[in-house]
């Protein structure tokens, strides 16, 4: 039997092969979490969706070093880490943060977002590893979408869907982790912003909890 204890976290680092090193046993943690629930019937949308947000932010405070705010760090490591694996996670970035992170991690749901010009957009997924993808409709009209991209409703105006792969959301995840490895940029940055997260995460919190 196999469990996660308390050291599996982010520990602060002397240098950046340390850092590798949980990188590695933080992707191996998601093949174990993630990939098996992709074949689930219909691919586990909420599930993949939700870890891959909480992924994304813990990822993103130690690659950019933010502690307090969530939703920067968040959308930091789509802007530069998941970009190089998809350009769709820069241009879909805050979409994403109020779309997927705010619905899933805080109310379950994907939120359906709305702009000032009353135009409504929604999420859509589909649970094949490509890019691209045939739907059919129930009338038997088709039409293809792709991860990331947004496309009119085909049955109502002014309404639009986000569509994602679920294999893809967790494919990019693993692949940018690769990315994060290699340091990006100055090593001593890539450190110190490790270590100031880490030192946070390793902390105690503090809660008067009593023992029975």
């Amino acid at each position: 039997m196999s469990a996660y204890f308390k050291g599996d976290m982010a520990t602060p680092i002397n240098n950046w092969a340390e850092a590798g090193t949980q990188l590695d046993n933080l992707a191996r943690a998601i093949e174990k979490d993630l990939v098996p629930i992709l074949s689930f019937p219909e691919g586990a949308p909420y599930t993949i969706a939700r870890e891959w947000a909480c992924y994304i932010d813990h990822l993103g405070a130690l690659f950019s070093g933010e502690v307090n705010h969530s939703q920067k760090r968040f959308c930091i490591y789509l802007d530069k880490v998941m970009s190089q694996v998809d350009a769709g996670y820069h241009d879909q970035k805050d979409i994403l943060l109020n779309m997927f992170r705010h619905g899933t991690v805080h109310e379950f749901d994907p939120k359906v977002l709305v702009n000032l010009n009353k135009q409504r957009l929604g999420w859509a997924v589909y649970s094949t590893r490509g890019r691209n993808q045939n739907i059919t409709l129930e009338d038997g009209r088709s039409f293809q979408v792709s991860h990331l991209k947004i496309t009119p409703h085909p049955n109502l105006t002014e309404q639009y869907s986000l569509w994602v792969s679920t294999w893809c959301l967790v494919d990019d995840l693993i692949k940018s982790i690769d990315v994060f490895k290699t340091g990006m940029g100055n090593p001593n940055e890539r450190i110190a912003s490790w270590n100031k997260v880490a030192l946070e995460l390793v902390k105690p919190t503090p809660f008067d909890f009593k023992i029975p």
